[in-house]
């Protein structure tokens, strides 16, 4: 059964043939105490949410922006190992970004940073034998490649990614847009 909505530390909605925006990164690019601080202020902010007598879903999407944008700021603060700095590491990920393209999905945009990436895909609804391709199937076939390949490269061993990545449904033309100048602004910026 295909699940297109589920939910870990953060909620996935994920319908079949859709674009998404999705930002992952290395598993040390945020410190556990700071993303469990994260984690529970955003259940405080979105149980008080729910109390308001005029609460609507538009408010909880602007509530689930805004803790991306303070996930997006730690980021950004360059904790952690910062092995995407590196051409050759970069490389490896560009590389297992374009593997699938064209095949179970389109590539719309990315830019690889010091220590996340952000994408923007369009994941077609099924493969070339009729089955169903989902959004987690292709992001755990590209940081699985992408991990193998970097720990092999940097003698490294154990988990390089965090487990969970932020994605989001693009569903209007204008959020599109808006999210691909995000992507090539993020890219223009050398922080690397």
């Amino acid at each position: 059964m295909i699940k297109e909505f589920y939910k870990r530390n953060l909620p996935h909605w994920t319908p079949l043939g859709s674009i998404f925006f999705v930002t992952y990164c290395l598993a040390d690019a945020i410190p556990q105490t700071v993303l469990e601080k994260m984690a529970e202020d955003f259940v405080m902010e979105v149980e008080k949410l729910k109390k308001e007598p005029n609460f609507t879903s538009s408010m909880l999407n602007d509530l689930h922006k805004k803790q991306f944008a303070r996930f997006d700021k730690c980021l950004n603060k360059g904790y952690g190992e910062q092995h995407l700095k590196k051409p050759a590491i970069a490389q490896i990920v560009k590389e297992s970004l374009h593997y699938f393209d064209g095949t179970r999905l389109e590539l719309i945009s990315y830019c690889i940073m010091s220590n996340h990436v952000h994408v923007m895909l369009r994941v077609f609804e099924k493969d070339k034998l009729g089955k169903p391709i989902t959004l987690s199937k292709v992001m755990h076939s590209i940081k699985s490649f992408s991990s193998s390949e970097i720990n092999y490269k940097l003698k490294l061993k154990g988990t390089l990614w965090l487990a969970e990545s932020y994605d989001h449904w693009v569903r209007h033309p204008k959020s599109w847009g808006r999210i691909v100048d995000y992507i090539l602004d993020n890219s223009r910026v050398d922080r690397r």
